[in-house]
């Protein structure tokens, strides 16, 4: 990864991890906090198919973690989990690895003036659910542009930390006039990156010559704005222009999503606390949270958004850049000796918790 993405990759969700062993969730220890996350909104599986993004079904995670410094990260598995409506209708969740349930109902949305909760039951029998929620008014969909810029990077040459200027862009969201109104627009961008890798030593008609390699955490994980007139212009994320993984096509997903009013206190708090983290504070754990024990008093952290989205996706040109941007010959080259990426693109070293493949995406265009 260019020094470009380690500076600006900074990841801003609370349940990151890798996956590991089942996990038998002990109530017994009092430092040990149930973590939720999940969501619903008001696209369907059927409705992504539109967007040019990958399908997606609706998930939630749950977890343990440590309260000090969150040296306790395991999943939790074998939990019932369902979405139930304000009329009583409920959708069943299918653990599909552990800690990981997916919602697999094709036509299954939240719909605008209905009102949904998250009810979960542990394997101990322990019950949790969030409030009720309804999905915010949709809003339209930003003006996505970028900037030429230089900024001031940091490399470390011989041991010493050296200030660098980086050419690149500031890519940048414009959000929609929104008129007359009494109460905030709350937006949350979060950005999906896939970009083309090359096993040089092959033919460019074998099935491993290129792969593609996706990732939720090139960038920043997400940015909010809040916005009670519209017309505002918010920085989303800067990309060196002489970055590597340009060289064989990069494209970005951007998504909007519409967040009531705790939604958005729960996204602000988690942004403050990662903050506080990178000046080694101890973490606040005062964040909001819409879930609550039902019948016994046991922490719980976390929150089922109920949202409205929108999608976009960019992908970067040579072209449209002001400047001639050369990519270095030697990226082409194996090595002596030729490691084995250098005859098979699905071993190319990647960011962790990415997918990479030899099938183009749908959407994918050169």
């Amino acid at each position: 990864m260019s020094r470009t993405a380690i500076l600006m990759m900074i990841s801003t969700t609370l349940y990151t991890g890798a996956c590991v062993e089942q996990f038998n969730f002990d109530v017994s220890h009092e430092s040990l906090l149930l973590v939720v996350e999940g969501f619903v909104s008001d696209l369907s599986y059927d409705d992504i198919q539109n967007y040019p993004v990958d399908a997606r079904y609706f998930e939630v995670k749950l977890k343990i973690t440590s309260g000090v410094k969150n040296k306790h990260d395991e999943p939790v598995a074998g939990a019932e989990i369902q979405v139930i409506d304000d009329l009583a209708e409920s959708w069943e969740y299918t653990e599909v690895e552990p800690g990981i349930y997916r919602l697999f109902f094709e036509d299954f949305k939240a719909e605008a003036g209905r009102s949904y909760m998250l009810n979960l039951e542990l394997s101990n029998g322990d019950r949790y659910e969030s409030n009720f929620e309804m999905p915010p008014p949709n809003q339209e969909l930003a003006d996505f542009f970028f900037e030429e810029e230089v900024i001031t990077g940091y490399d470390i040459k011989a041991g010493e930390v050296v200030i660098t200027p980086l050419k690149g862009i500031t890519y940048k969201a414009k959000v929609a006039d929104l008129g007359t109104q009494t109460d905030f627009v709350r937006y949350r961008w979060d950005f999906t990156t896939t970009y083309g890798v090359i096993a040089w030593g092959l033919d460019e008609d074998d099935i491993n010559y290129k792969c593609w390699i996706t990732t939720g955490f090139f960038f920043k994980n997400f940015v909010i704005a809040k916005d009670l007139e519209g017309g505002s212009t918010h920085d989303l994320f800067f990309l060196e222009t002489n970055d590597q993984h340009l060289h064989e096509g990069f494209t970005v997903s951007f998504r909007q999503t519409a967040l009531t009013a705790d939604f958005y206190q729960f996204w602000e708090d988690v942004e403050s606390q990662e903050k506080q983290e990178q000046l080694f504070a101890p973490p606040p754990y005062n964040i909001v949270s819409n879930m609550r024990a039902v019948g016994h008093d046991k922490p719980v952290y976390g929150y089922f958004g109920v949202v409205s989205e929108k999608f976009h996706r960019w992908y970067f040109s040579k072209k449209e850049i002001s400047y001639y941007i050369d990519y270095p010959e030697s990226l082409q080259r194996c090595g002596v000796p030729p490691a084995p990426e250098c005859f098979d693109c699905r071993l190319i070293s990647r960011p962790i918790n990415s997918i990479i493949t030899n099938t183009a995406p749908t959407w994918w265009a050169e």
